[in-house]
Order: C-alpha cells, then structure tokens, then sequence
C-alpha cells in the first residue's frame, strides 16, 4: 500500500516537475518566513523586558499587527507577553470597582477576628484573591475563538486549473477558520490559516485554504483544492 502511494507520488512529480518546484519554492518561502519571524519575536521579547517600563507604570498594552504586546512588572522584574488576535475577534479591558474591593477586603479583615476554623479557610481565600484583583484591577480578555461571518474572495487550484473564488468564513479559532464556499473547480467545506506569522511583511488578511468539494460543475469526481483567500 505504502510503496503503491510512493510509486503514484513519484509518477506525478515525474510529470508535473515544474508545479513540484513551485510547491517546493513556495513551502522555502513559508519556512523560512517563520523562521524569520520566530527569532525576530525571540529578539523583541529581549529587548522589551531588558529595556523595561517608566517608573510610575506597572503595566503598557500595545496593539500592531494584530499582536497584542503586553510589559507587565511583577515583583519588580519587567515581564513581556505577546497574545495574537485575530481580525475576527477583539480585546475587552475590564476594570475592577477599587473601592469597593477594599471595602469587601476590610469587612473580611474584620470578620477574620470572630470567625470559625472552617471559616477562616475560607476568608483567607477570598482575602487572597481581592489581594490580586486590588493590585491588578484590570482584566484584559482577548477573544481569538467562535463564531463569526465573513464573507471573502480569492483564487483556489485543482483539478481544472487556478479559478477565482468567493466563500465566507463562519468560525475561527486562532489563526485557524472554517470556510464554506467555492469556484468553478466546486463548493465545499475549508479551512484557512493567517500567513502573518510566515511572511515577512506580515499580511493580517491574507489566508492559505484547503477545501473538499462534494460538488463539482463538470464532473461528479470529488475535489480537493488549495489556495489563497482574503476577507471583503
């Protein structure tokens, strides 16, 4: 079975050299454009956390390129995290009552005084948790995951050569999406991935596909396609 695959494998690229050398180029190109961009975030990380926040700020939010670049200081030691957010979803700041954190914190003080064992357990648990909530009011919530509609266009490739397509993306997840669409190759279900982080010049709406077609308009052959995509 294995050695049937290899042999049809090698039987195609036999005859389809110069496509094979282009798969080969392009999949170079998306390598090592992750390469590249993986050792250019290494190098940021270093040089965010060595360089460090202003004094009077404990933490720095920045949104470019759909990476959300968070410096925060914790025990006085400038951390930094990169969060990506995709086109299709969004950041919520949320931003804790103050006062009435340390009101609840100081009726739990109180309380701990008079209260039981079984009881204390618990006071210090919540004690411990308004503790964090007071020093880090702020709760940052990135959406990157549900449902969605978007409808898009682009190009897909199969059997009947390169067609243009129009599809729409109804989920994502990530960098990750499933599509619903087609060409004249054939509609059927996909899925894409963001090439942000495999190029260089980092595109936020630029997707590679893959799609089954269970219809086909000139043949009732099922088709696998590939290609790329953008949202409208």
């Amino acid at each position: 079975m294995f050695l049937k695959i290899l042999m049809d494998l090698i039987e195609w690229i036999k005859s389809h050299l110069r496509l094979t050398i282009e798969i080969l180029l392009i999949g170079a190109l998306f390598i090592s454009g992750w390469l590249y961009n993986k050792k250019s975030g290494e190098l940021n990380k270093i040089k965010e956390e060595s360089s460090g926040l202003a004094n009077n700020l404990r933490q720095q939010i920045i949104l470019k390129n759909n990476q959300l670049e968070i410096l925060t200081r914790e025990n006085g030691k400038v951390t930094y995290r990169n969060v990506y957010v995709p086109p299709e979803g969004y950041v919520v700041i949320k931003k804790e009552d103050q006062e009435a954190l340390v009101k609840r914190y100081q009726e739990l003080l109180k309380n701990l005084q008079t209260a039981g064992e079984e009881e204390k357990t618990a006071i210090k648990k919540e004690l411990e948790r308004l503790t964090k909530l007071i020093n880090n009011p702020d709760q940052l919530v990135v959406k990157d995951k549900g449902f969605t509609f978007k409808p898009g266009m682009g190009v897909d490739w199969a059997n009947h050569g390169t067609k243009l397509r129009l599809d729409f993306k109804w989920a994502y997840f990530k960098r990750y999406s499933a599509l619903f669409g087609g060409s004249e190759n054939g509609i059927g279900l996909g899925v894409s991935r963001h090439l942000d982080d495999v190029l260089w010049f980092h595109p936020n709406n630029l997707e590679l596909l893959g799609a089954y077609n269970f219809f086909n308009f000139t043949s009732s052959a099922k088709t696998v396609v590939v290609g790329l995509r953008t949202n409208f």
